[in-house]
C-alpha cells in the first residue's frame, strides 16, 4: 500500500494562519461591539451591586471615553514603534483585563480604574482591528471594512440582550462578562502568535509616523478627520435622541418609541451588509457622499413629519441605512490615501470620531430641549450635509476606483 503524504509548503502554512487570523479578527469585532455597548444596560445592576446611586455610576462612562481617547492618541505611536501585531496584542489584552475586572470589581472605586483599562482596549482595537482588515484585504478594503463592521454592530445589539438574559440569575452577569473576557484573551493569543500579512510581517521596513501637525496640515487628512467627527456625532446623536423624537414629536408610548430606535439600529446593521455588497461597484468616496446624503434625507423627513409615526419610522430607517457605510468607508479612504500614513491618518480620524461622539450629541440635546424635535432632527441633517460638502470639495484619495 502506498501512502501519499502532502507536505505543507510555506504557502499552505500562511493559508492556515490566515484563516486563524481571520477567525480572531471576526470574533474580536463582535467582542469589541459587546464591550463598547454593555456598560449602559448593565449600569443599574452594577451600581446596585456596589450599593451606590445610579447617577454616581455615570463616572464609568467618563473613564471609558477617556481611556478610548488616550488609546487612539497612543495607537499611532505604538504602531510606529512596536508594529501592528504588538498593538493588537496589547489592546486585546487590555480589553480582556477590563472585562474580567468589571465582572469582579468589588467597589465603584475599583470599577473606575477598570473602566479606564477597558476604554484603552476599546480605543486601541477600534484602530488596530480596522487596520488589520485593510491589510488582509488590500485589493478591496472598502468591502471588507463594511462587512466586518457588521459584526461590531451585531455585538452592540447583543450587549443589551446579554444583560437582559442574565437579569435575575445569581452571578449571571458576572459569569457572562468573565466568559467574554476569556474570549478576548484567546484572541490576544491569536494576534500575538499568528503572522500578519504584507507590510506588517516581522522584519518589514518600519515607516516613521508623520507628526500630528504634518497630518492635519494635509488637506485631505484634515477633511477625513472632520468627516469622522461629524459622522460619529450624527450617528450617536440620532441614535441617542431618536426615542425623544418619537415621544415628543409623534407622542408615541414606550413601545412605539422603542420601535423607532430599533428600526434605526436594525436598518443601520442591514445597511452595512448591503454596503459590503455594492462596494465593489462604486468608489469609496461616492459611497460616503451617497450614504451621508441618504441619511440627511431621512433626517429631513423626521424634521418635517415627526408628528406622523409612519413617516418617523421611514425617516429613522433612511438615516440608519445611509449612515451605515460612512465610518468603515471613511476608514478605507484613510488607509488608501497614503500607505505610509495609513496608521496615523486612521488613528487621527478615529480620535475625531470619538470627540464627535462626546461633544455633538450633547449640543443636539440642547437644541432639542430649546427648539423642539424639528430643530433637533435638523441638527443631524446639518452635520450630514456638511460631510457631503466636504467630500465634494475635497481632493479624492488615490486607489479609490472600484475593484470588480
Amino acid at each position: 500500500m502506498v501512502i501519499f503524504v502532502r507536505l505543507r509548503t510555506s504557502k499552505d502554512k500562511w493559508t492556515i494562519s490566515r484563516r486563524a487570523l481571520n477567525a480572531s479578527l471576526l470574533i474580536s469585532f463582535i467582542t469589541l461591539g459587546v464591550a463598547d455597548a454593555f456598560l449602559g444596560p448593565a449600569l443599574a445592576h452594577l451600581t446596585n451591586r456596589w450599593g451606590v446611586a445610579l447617577a454616581d455610576g455615570g463616572i464609568l462612562f467618563t473613564m471609558l471615553f477617556s481611556g478610548s481617547c488616550l488609546a487612539v492618541l497612543a495607537t499611532s505611536k505604538l504602531l510606529d514603534r512596536l508594529g501592528l501585531q504588538m498593538a493588537l496584542g496589547i489592546s486585546s489584552l487590555l480589553l480582556a483585563v477590563g472585562l474580567i475586572g468589571m465582572a469582579f470589581a468589588p467597589t465603584l472605586g475599583i470599577a473606575i480604574i477598570v473602566s479606564l483599562v477597558l476604554g484603552l482596549g476599546v480605543g486601541g482595537l477600534a484602530v488596530a482591528l480596522n487596520l488589520l482588515t485593510a491589510a488582509l484585504y488590500p485589493a478591496t478594503p472598502n468591502v471588507a471594512l463594511n462587512m466586518v463592521n457588521v459584526l461590531f454592530g451585531a455585538g452592540a445589539l447583543i450587549a443589551p440582550l446579554l444583560v437582559g438574559a442574565t437579569n435575575g440569575i445569581p452571578s449571571g452577569f458576572e459569569v457572562a462578562t468573565f466568559a467574554l473576557g476569556v474570549v478576548a484573551l484567546l484572541t490576544t493569543l491569536g494576534f500575538t502568535l499568528l503572522p500578519l500579512p504584507g507590510q506588517y510581517t516581522q522584519g518589514a521596513e518600519v515607516v516613521q509616523a508623520p507628526a500630528l501637525r504634518t497630518l492635519l496640515r494635509d488637506r485631505y487628512v484634515f477633511i477625513l478627520t472632520i468627516t469622522f467627527f461629524l459622522y460619529v456625532g450624527a450617528e450617536v446623536g440620532f441614535g441617542g435622541w431618536a426615542y425623544s423624537f418619537a415621544t415628543s414629536g409623534a407622542h408615541l408610548d414606550v413601545g412605539g418609541a422603542t420601535l423607532i430606535v430599533d428600526a434605526f439600529w436594525l436598518s443601520f446593521t442591514l445597511g452595512r451588509i448591503g454596503a459590503s455588497l455594492v462596494a465593489r461597484f462604486i468608489t469609496a468616496r461616492t459611497m460616503v457622499i451617497g450614504g451621508a446624503a441618504l441619511a440627511a434625507g431621512g433626517g429631513l423627513v423626521v424634521a418635517l413629519f415627526n408628528f406622523s409615526p409612519v413617516l418617523l419610522f421611514i425617516g429613522a430607517v433612511l438615516v440608519g441605512v445611509g449612515c451605515a457605510p460612512v465610518f468603515p468607508t471613511s476608514f478605507a479612504l484613510a488607509t488608501m490615501y497614503r500607505s505610509d500614513w495609513a496608521a496615523s491618518a486612521s488613528s487621527i480620524g478615529v480620535l475625531g470620531g470619538t470627540l464627535g461622539a462626546a461633544i455633538l450629541p450633547f449640543i443636539q440635546g440642547q437644541v432639542l430641549a430649546y427648539w423642539g424635535v424639528a430643530a433637533g432632527a435638523s441638527f443631524t441633517v446639518l452635520l450630514l450635509l456638511t460631510i457631503v460638502g466636504l467630500q465634494l470639495g475635497g481632493r479624492p484619495a488615490p486607489l479609490q476606483a472600484p475593484t470588480h
